[in-house]
């Protein structure tokens, strides 16, 4: 079967990239957050954020590269660091 390429080499380094960008910003935002509640709730909290933006992949892929590139940026991977 024959692959289709949806997005550009240049397209394709933003969907790594916008991974790691969106992981400085939780790191940032994910202490002041566990300050602020408890462990349990940001964990919570990301976790779920992470889990609609994987649900949302496909349906955003339908309508170009911008959603992608957002929901990506959700997609939070740095959670597991939190110790509750």
């Amino acid at each position: 079967m024959e692959e289709i390429e949806i997005f550009s080499t240049q397209e394709k380094g933003f969907l790594y990239s916008i991974v790691a960008i969106g992981c400085l910003i939780s790191s940032l935002t994910v202490m002041k957050m566990i300050d602020l509640t408890d462990g349990r709730f940001t964990f919570t909290l990301y976790t779920t954020i992470g889990g609609i933006a994987t649900l949302c992949l496909p349906m955003c892929a339908k309508n170009g590269f911008l959603p992608v590139l957002i929901a990506r940026g959700f997609q939070v991977s740095e959670i597991h660091e939190i110790k509750i």
